[in-house]
This record gives structure tokens, sequence and C-alpha cells, in this order.
């Protein structure tokens, strides 16, 4: 299958190291790694039409799951863009965000570095935050969040990070930027009692330096 990104670029532009993944067939794809960050929970693909491939987090309070690249880091704060398509399965005391990560064991606030398209049931609205240096940031959108899939582009360099959803700018953020290395990442994370599930059915990822 071609990729968005091919299907809009001219092939005279020479492609730096770039990935796609439509979540499709009977398993996940191999460069992906399925990991529970606090909990145990469990992942799998999805069998109905267009839901792609679910994660479901343990039943405890701040369980989290997700996929990444086993830390295998191809892409670069410095320079990427990510394209996406995803939605949250439960509807409340959930957290969901997607985009790219420093190291995918790692969300505390202290020592994390990544910038995140956020849905999440303690604010009102979808949000880009990110977090580098020992500080995060967050700017809200003007999209109230909810459960059903949406389009979502995150654009990163190394002065600011901007976040389009479903074709239309969001948000933009150039306080606490991460830098270095990065890799994609797709996370659930539940907020109260019972396991919570999100669902991802694309992903795009290409370096821009």
């Amino acid at each position: 299958m071609t990729s968005v990104y091919e299907l809009l670029t001219l092939l005279s532009v020479v492609r730096k190291q770039k990935f796609w993944d439509y979540f499709d067939g009977d398993a996940l794809k191999s460069w992906w790694n399925f990991a529970n960050g606090v909990g145990s929970g469990s992942s799998g693909m999805v069998d109905a039409k267009n839901e792609g491939f679910q994660v479901t987090t343990g039943g405890t309070s701040l369980d989290w799951s997700l996929i990444a690249f086993n830390n295998i880091r191809q892409f670069d704060f410095g320079g990427a863009i990510a394209e996406f398509s995803c939605r949250a399965v439960s509807s409340v005391t959930r957290h969901i965000d997607v985009g790219f990560s420093g190291d995918a064991t790692d969300f505390d606030i202290a020592t994390a570095e990544f910038v995140m398209s956020r849905n999440d049931t303690q604010e009102s609205f979808y949000s880009l935050r990110q977090v580098g240096g020992g500080s995060d940031n967050e700017v809200n959108t003007t999209l109230a969040i909810d459960e059903v899939f949406h389009t979502h582009k995150l654009s990163i360099d190394s002065v600011l990070s901007k976040l389009w959803i479903d074709g239309k700018f969001l948000a933009i953020n150039s306080v606490d930027l991460p830098t270095g290395k990065a890799q994609p990442y797709f996370r659930v994370r539940t907020r109260g009692t019972g396991a919570k599930e999100g669902r991802i059915r694309y992903m795009e990822c290409l370096n821009t330096e």
C-alpha cells in the first residue's frame, strides 16, 4: 500500500527515514513492540470493520500499556512528522496519547522526552503536550474529547511543534521541546478502576531533517 505522504509528495523529493502501517491483517507488524508500563494489559487486532488494533490496560487505576518501537529510535525531535488515526473506546477515566517518545518506558516528567496528541477525560479538549528538559507544557485545542476516529498530524522541529486534527490546524507549542532521537508510540492509560481500551488504524512517521 502507498503511504499518505507519498500520495501528496512529488517523487523527485528524496525521502528520509519513514514508515507507515494500516494495522491490517491478523497480527501486529514485527517492528512494533507491545509493553505494559504499569499493570498487566493486553493487545490484538480487532475483529471488526475499520477498527484496526486495540491496546487494553490492566484494571487498576493508573495502569498503562502501549505499542512502540522497543526503543529503536529512528526519528528525530529536531524534524519529524507523524500522521495517525485513532480513537478511545472507553468514555470515562481514560487517557490516550499518541506521538513521539524518547524512551517508551519513561513518562516521568523529570526524565522523559515526548511530544503527543492527548485525549484525556480529565480535560475537556484534545491537546498538544510536550516534555523536555525536566518540565512540560500543554496547549489545548478547540476540539472536545470524544470516542470517534480522528486523523491527527504532528509536526515537530527544533523550534516548535504543531497539531492538526481532521485537516484543521488546532495547536502550536514552542515550550519545553525535547531533543534527540525519537520513536512512534500509541499509549492507553486508565485513570480509574476497570480496564480501558484504545484503537489505532493508521500511522505514518517520517523525518524532515
